[in-house]
């Protein structure tokens, strides 16, 4: 059963258009190795089905996707703000939180504009239930979210340089 837009959906998306364009001046090149862009990928999926939750009616299948895979969220968490302390120092916390934030804003605006967003990311709650917690790494290997511009792969996937840094502006 397709879920519909909702206003509350149109007003996070505005909201998420704001923020947006408050931080669109602030990209700067990233290089992250695989196992950083993995979890740059962890995150970006993580906000895009937080989204979801909120505007799609799956807070369910949001606490639950949590509460499975908590310790491997904390641990990409963990991996997620050694890679900003590493890269930016004493300014990785609030780069960190800028681009969670624009991860966050990023699928909210996909929420609006994209009509199936509701229905694709049912179906990623589906798949990640279907999967044991020692499978998510390959799960998030095997998705390509649409990760915020100023940290967006230089090369086509993470795998495309299995073992080398993966440049992201």
């Amino acid at each position: 059963m397709p879920v519909t837009t909702t206003r509350r959906h149109k007003a996070i998306a505005v909201f998420a258009g704001v923020m947006l364009s408050l931080y669109a001046g602030e990209a700067s090149a990233l290089c992250a190795d695989t196992s950083e862009f993995a979890a740059i990928k962890s995150r970006t999926l993580q906000s895009e089905l937080m989204v979801s939750g909120l505007v799609c009616g799956q807070r369910d299948n949001y606490n639950n996707f949590v509460k499975k895979f908590r310790p491997t969220l904390i641990g990409y968490g963990k991996h997620l703000r050694s890679y900003f302390s590493n890269t930016f120092g004493q300014d990785g916390e609030r780069r960190l939180n800028k681009f969670v934030t624009r991860t966050a804003n990023s699928a909210s605006s996909k929420s609006v504009t994209d009509s199936s967003f509701c229905n694709r990311t049912l179906e990623k709650f589906d798949r990640l239930d279907g999967i044991d917690v020692g499978s998510y790494e390959k799960f998030i290997k095997s998705i390509t979210p649409v990760i915020p511009k100023d940290a967006t792969a230089c090369t086509e996937t993470a795998s495309a340089v299995p073992d080398g840094p993966i440049p992201v502006q």
